[in-house]
């Protein structure tokens, strides 16, 4: 079977990040060697560079061509917003070409952005948790799930070299991840207690770690610390893929608790976990003091994520079964209608871009979005009415942004003239 593994790069240094939020975190080079590991007819592509840099319809195109040129069977699409439209993924679907959208942050993102595309791919694959699985048969989808499990042949290859990575942590105890929720609580108690502890990623004082080096971290701390509260602080919980990158680089794991947790892994045997600050301190002092046992419970739980937690091993089976039809075909999903939620969501989402394309004067590609979404609207909701009330709602609001945009600049200048007559004088 010839896959289009259609992978993401991080585009937050482009011009449109101003105004829309192009935030991606996550490293698709990982999926990449894992893919190369197990299939021998894989392409790549871009997609979402193609999105931001050259328009979705031109995007589209791109994808056309390589389906086309390489007789492509099945696209597999990591989801970041609505880069994707159902009527192009029809066309791939004429073209003998069919599709697998993978779904992030069910718990947050369900029912704007996932409950948009409830109706136009073939196969589905979930990662958030077990019980999300729910959500979706309630809508006549049955997605199959796995975590997002690291890639074995990546990690092995990253670690062969991991002594000559430079990395800034020789802490007894690392955090990689974003400052949110109640992670510095943890982080800070651990610091009140004199536990020497260095926590990386966006909004912590040390700064962004690449993959390497967090991997290279991970390698040589003593303790690594993994957190399952959402980033949204709304408390809900999900099973984080970080779990199984500290394993899977050779790191011992102390865990923040949930259920989920002793579905993979020993609880205690193989990694341990935690429920509150106190219990987090007890727990880093007795395994800074008790190496065999952390080392022991490491090297176990790296043998199990190997064997049974891999991205190879799951991937496999998934397109295994697809492509002998174990798995089959869930498009169309008869009856299912998009909600107005998502669709509210899936017009905001371009008339930002819209707005982001109008203030860098990329007129052409603002067109080119905005005829996207017509195109889309029309197909999902084929009610004219509907669509000409979105379209002189957004033109009020793209008036009234602009107008505010101004006001602000205006502000600005007025300000800064008058610091200087004050200078002056």
């Amino acid at each position: 079977m010839k896959i289009l593994f259609l992978t993401v790069s991080d585009q937050q240094n482009h011009l449109l990040h101003k105004y829309v939020d192009l935030h991606c975190t996550f490293d698709f080079k990982i999926w990449e060697e894992g893919f190369r590991a197990i299939c021998s007819n894989v392409y790549f592509f871009d997609y979402y560079a193609s999105f931001v840099s050259r328009g979705p319809l031109s995007m589209e195109n791109s994808i056309r061509d390589l389906v086309r040129r390489h007789n492509i069977q099945l696209i597999i699409v990591p989801n970041m917003y609505y880069e994707l439209a159902p009527s192009f993924l029809n066309d791939l679907r004429f073209m003998g070409c069919s599709s697998m959208i993978v779904f992030f942050d069910d718990s947050m993102r369900f029912e704007d952005t996932n409950r948009f595309y409830l109706s136009s791919f073939d196969y589905y694959l979930t990662h958030d948790s077990l019980n999300s699985n729910a959500l979706y048969k309630t809508f006549g989808i049955e997605p199959e799930f796995f975590p997002m499990f690291p890639s074995c042949s990546f990690y092995d290859k990253i670690i062969q070299d991991s002594d000559t990575i430079r990395y800034l942590c020789a802490k007894d105890v690392v955090f990689v991840g974003a400052k949110t929720d109640d992670r510095n609580l943890f982080v800070n108690y651990l610091k009140k207690y004199g536990i020497e502890i260095t926590a990386f990623g966006k909004g912590w004082e040390a700064g962004m770690l690449s993959t390497e080096e967090m991997i290279a971290a991970y390698k040589s701390a003593k303790i690594s610390l993994s957190f399952i509260k959402t980033i949204d602080g709304s408390g809900r919980i999900q099973l984080k893929a970080r779990l199984f990158e500290i394993i899977m680089a050779g790191g011992f794991i102390l865990s923040e608790y949930c259920d989920e947790l002793a579905d993979y892994f020993d609880v205690g045997r193989e990694i341990d976990a935690f429920k509150s600050p106190q219990e987090l301190l007890d727990k880093v002092r007795f395994y800074l003091a008790n190496c065999d046992i952390r080392d022991m419970m490491s090297a176990r739980a790296k043998d199990k994520a190997k064997k049974k937690y891999s991205f190879e091993s799951s991937w496999l089976r998934c397109l295994t079964d697809i492509k002998e039809g174990r798995i089959q075909s869930q498009y169309p999903n008869h009856g299912y209608a998009v909600s107005t939620v998502a669709l509210k969501a899936f017009w905001h989402w371009n008339f930002t871009i819209i707005y982001g394309r109008c203030m860098l004067g990329q007129y052409g590609l603002a067109y080119q979005q905005y005829m996207f979404c017509r195109r889309e609207l029309e197909r999902l909701t084929r009610n004219t009415y509907v669509i000409s009330e979105i379209i002189k709602w957004s033109v009020q609001r793209f008036l009234l942004t602009t107008v505010h945009h101004i006001s602000t600049i205006n502000n600005k200048i007025i300000k800064k003239k008058k610091r200087g007559k004050t200078n002056r004088s």
